[in-house]
């Protein structure tokens, strides 16, 4: 009896553990969200604690709603399986019939967020980090900003500055609406055609050119006392 016992407890651990190791309220949250300003469409398979990362940075940095939707499941004429890339303008038609009325904020920016690499309309580009389609659909790749092979990007839990930078350039002209510039440091500049503008590219910048506003101020080392 006392055997059968501990074997239960032993069994009801597991399966709380197992329950609570695919338990993502904070994402739940976001997902329930129907009036957000901008919504991330995961494209392919994003790790739950990647959708998390960015929807927290975006509304606590640009202080605006955001959501998550569920993820787009494209349909086999979006893929083109020679060059193993989507195509970016399909994927956007299957965005539209999805998502169109999925918000009751009708001004509603949709942002796919995909792994995978993408090919654009008029052919192939080294930078293809982004496209967009009027004011309400976009698609980010991160796919040449992480510097991994293509079967290990599901352990991916935080974005990194590179791909923030393409994401604030995105909300920033199709949400804020502001115009690109010339200048290299800038979040909203317009001529990035390698990695290396995109790391010289300062991500504060977003509060100048994009909030109007100064950057906070950046938490200070407690000081050590003798």
């Amino acid at each position: 009896m006392d055997q059968l016992l501990k074997a239960l407890c032993v069994l009801a651990i597991s399966l709380f553990i197992t329950s609570c190791a695919f338990n993502y309220p904070k994402l739940d949250a976001y997902e329930e969200e129907l009036s957000a300003d901008v919504y991330f469409v995961p494209i392919g398979y994003v790790a739950p604690e990647y959708l998390i990362s960015l929807a927290d940075y975006y509304q606590k940095t640009f202080n605006i709603k955001v959501g998550v939707t569920e993820r787009l499941l494209f349909v086999k004429s979006a893929w083109n399986a020679q060059s193993q890339q989507l195509k970016t303008d399909n994927i956007i038609g299957q965005m539209k019939y999805q998502y169109w009325n999925y918000s009751f904020n009708q001004g509603a920016l949709f942002i796919g967020v995909t792994h995978l690499n993408m090919y654009l309309p008029g052919g192939p580009s080294k930078f293809n980090f982004s496209y967009k389609e009027g004011r309400n659909f976009a698609i980010v790749s991160n796919n040449k900003l992480e510097g991994k092979t293509e079967w290990n990007f599901l352990d991916i839990k935080e974005t990194n500055a590179r791909f923030r930078k393409v994401i604030s350039k995105t909300i920033a002209t199709l949400y804020f609406d502001k115009p690109l510039n010339s200048n290299s440091k800038s979040v909203l500049y317009e001529d990035v055609n390698s990695l290396l503008d995109l790391d010289y590219i300062d991500e504060e910048s977003i509060f100048s050119d994009v909030l109007g506003k100064k950057s906070p101020p950046k938490d200070l080392p407690a000081l050590s006392v003798f």
